[in-house]
């Protein structure tokens, strides 16, 4: 039996970003319970804990982007852990069932007390997986998952960012699934990446990414990055026959924009890049979620936690992901549950 549904409850909200988001958001502790009951493959989840992407921020202060958002004021974030509060007919799923999952930019925010998600985005938490992982394993370990799609034991793969929330999950699964890997990151950073199962760690202070890539001889790169420019072009000298550059990463800034567009839309015979490209737009797979799960709970995925951070200091959180400068996952934390 479903527990009753409170007439209220608390959420972080914005309704515009000038000078940034974690400027504007405000915590409102009386945000009328806005959910009705679910459909059939529908669950509502008492969020514990979500973690912070930085497509959080990006969807809400790049201009014109806000506009999908459906309504106003709006709540952040798409991650989160936590527990069934009621579950729709054929979800397979029961309140108070450990969850962690992933619910789409243009719904109501993680940041919030509770949600409405799809069955589609949720796997089931065992005991041995705390919220806090949990929460971690949505857009940052899907997309390192699906970035690395197609990757072969023995194929020479190039993570340029290893040490941020999707590079340390990127490291770690392309070294799951056989490949070589080299992994760029910050002084600071290189121990732990090459403990996350990086072969070679490249300080980027120290080398120029740009020869590494065009040394390599990989069958995949992985731009979590978005920098330096031109990594794209400069992959054309250091792929296999058939290698792919794969972009996550980018800016917001205009340099940024046609960095990715020259990618996109210039062909090789004009100047442009001969090797493959894509940018990879996450989907929500729960098959992908679950394979992130078992892996937690074997022990053959390890989340970085770079901070934790009280509910009441989300703003906090958003400032230092925007810092760049993360090891690994910011995750804001319901802790009185």
């Amino acid at each position: 039996m479903a527990p009753s549904n409170p007439s209220t409850m608390r959420a972080w909200q914005y309704t515009s970003t000038p000078g940034g988001l974690e400027r504007n958001l405000s915590l409102n502790t009386s945000v009328p319970y806005p959910f009705t009951s679910p459909s059939p493959n529908e669950l509502i989840i008492q969020v514990h804990a979500t973690a912070l992407n930085p497509a959080d921020y990006k969807l809400a202060e790049v201009p014109l982007v806000p506009l999908i958002f459906p309504r106003k004021p709006a709540s952040p974030s798409m991650d989160f852990s936590g527990v069934v509060h009621a579950a729709g007919a054929t979800s397979g799923l029961s309140p108070g069932d450990r969850v962690a999952g992933r619910i789409p930019p243009t719904q109501y925010g993680a940041l919030s007390e509770y949600v409405k998600v799809d069955r589609g985005a949720v796997a089931r938490l065992p005991d041995a997986v705390g919220f806090v992982d949990g929460a971690c394993l949505g857009t940052a370990g899907m997309t390192a998952l699906q970035s690395l799609e197609g990757v072969r034991e023995g194929d020479r793969v190039l993570v340029n960012g290893g040490s941020g929330g999707v590079g340390t999950y990127a490291v770690q699964i392309a070294k799951l699934l056989g490949a070589r890997v080299t992994a760029t990151c910050s002084s600071a950073n290189v121990s732990l990446v090459r403990e996350l199962g990086a072969g070679e760690v490249v300080d980027y202070k120290g080398r120029d990414v740009g020869e590494v890539a065009r040394m390599g001889e990989w069958d995949l790169v992985v731009d979590l990055v978005g920098k330096p420019f031109g990594l794209h072009k400069a992959c054309d000298g250091g792929m296999k026959r058939g290698g792919r550059f794969v972009q996550v990463g980018a800016g917001v800034d205009f340099w940024s924009l046609v960095d990715v567009m020259r990618s996109a839309l210039l062909p090789g015979v004009l100047g442009g890049a001969k090797t493959k490209w894509k940018f990879l737009m996450v989907g929500n797979k729960r098959e992908d979620v679950e394979r992130l799960v078992e892996w937690t709970a074997q022990g053959k995925l390890k989340t970085v936690v770079d901070t934790v951070f009280a509910y009441e200091d989300a703003p906090k959180a958003f400032e230092k992901l925007k810092t760049g400068r993360a090891r690994g996952k910011i995750v804001v934390s319901n802790s009185d549950r």
